[in-house]
């Protein structure tokens, strides 16, 4: 449900679709708690540690919004975007 949502969110703010379901897909691969890809177009750290600089994903919750930054595919435009309308709760 989650992922749906931030992928509907991220088509609002006039994110391609394909990209949007990427980054949603990401978003919930980058902070679920293994390092097994589950959805089909997300990733985990095998692209993560392919990047320069590379780095794993956190496995775990956010602590600041700012961390999507670290998902596959948020840039900086598409950040700019979502970051008045998403907040880290960094507690279960």
């Amino acid at each position: 449900y989650l992922v749906n949502v931030l992928q509907r969110l991220l088509e609002e703010l006039d994110v391609e679709p394909y990209q949007a379901e990427i980054i949603a897909d990401s978003t919930w691969e980058y902070i679920d708690a293994d390092d097994s890809v589950r959805s089909t177009t997300g990733v985990e750290d095998s692209t993560y540690e392919a990047m320069k600089p590379s780095y794993l994903a956190s496995n775990g919750w956010m602590a600041d919004a700012s961390e999507l930054r670290a998902v596959y595919q948020v840039s900086g435009e598409i950040f700019q975007k979502l970051e008045p309308l998403v907040c880290a709760l960094p507690s279960d």
